[in-house]
């Protein structure tokens, strides 16, 4: 009885300490952030992140608490030292198996202009053959995926899981909403995307500095 004990809770601590493992895209900043920035958690240095236009090598994140707070800084913080408030910071849930970070320009942090998005990654949430949509601009999005219907709030993010349409080549259309024109749609995407079975793929829509028209970015993930 007291060796089943023992055994239950070393499989309770077990359990509990497993890192989430995690892969962070930096996307292509061009105006004002900086083309490397440093992650930290706990104010422990995980590595540089460097803007790329695919996910990098897998990161493992823990904590001793039952979230993962990840803060992203501009420069290198010394050893024992704590990181400045108000760096850009994103949250990851300790049950999460796996992870994707996506950070992405954006004004109104003077500290470091980014801002980060995470999703849980685990098969049942975001698998292989769905579809992340990201929205990182002040507009809403509304459309269509095949027969799915799409929509995305400001600063938001949106899971579309295709399972049940794996290899199937779909009309995707999608319009944005600006917020002081009063439900007026204006096209962003009109295409044909094929849904595939063995990646995940990741779709993040923004508004350029300086500009009012949306672009968006696509990049899928094998592997993982």
């Amino acid at each position: 009885m007291r060796t089943l004990i023992y055994w239950s809770l070393f499989l309770c601590v077990s359990l509990s300490s497993q890192a989430t493992v995690a892969r962070i895209l930096y996307y292509n900043p061009q105006e004002t952030a900086p083309s490397t920035i440093y992650m930290y958690v706990e104010n422990q240095l995980l590595g540089e992140v460097n803007a790329a236009l695919d996910f990098g090598d897998d990161v493992n994140l823990d904590t001793s608490g039952e979230t993962i707070e990840v803060v992203f800084s501009p420069t290198q913080i010394v050893e024992g030292a704590k990181l400045a408030s108000g760096l850009p910071t994103v949250t990851v849930q300790q049950d999460w198996e796996k992870c994707l970070i996506v950070v992405v320009e954006a004004a109104g942090n003077e500290r470091l202009p980014v801002e980060a998005y995470a999703v849980n990654a685990d098969a049942h949430f975001f698998g292989q053959s769905d579809f992340l949509f990201i929205n990182g601009s002040p507009n809403r999005l509304l459309g269509t995926f095949g027969e799915k219907q799409i929509e995305v709030n400001s600063q938001d993010l949106n899971v579309v899981q295709m399972a049940a349409h794996r290899g199937e080549f779909l009309d995707v259309k999608i319009d944005y909403i600006r917020p002081d024109e009063d439900g007026k749609r204006r096209w962003m995407i009109q295409q044909g995307w094929r849904v595939m079975a063995d990646r995940r793929t990741v779709v993040l829509s923004y508004q350029p500095a300086g500009r009012t028209n949306m672009k968006y970015f696509a990049v899928q993930l094998k592997d993982f």
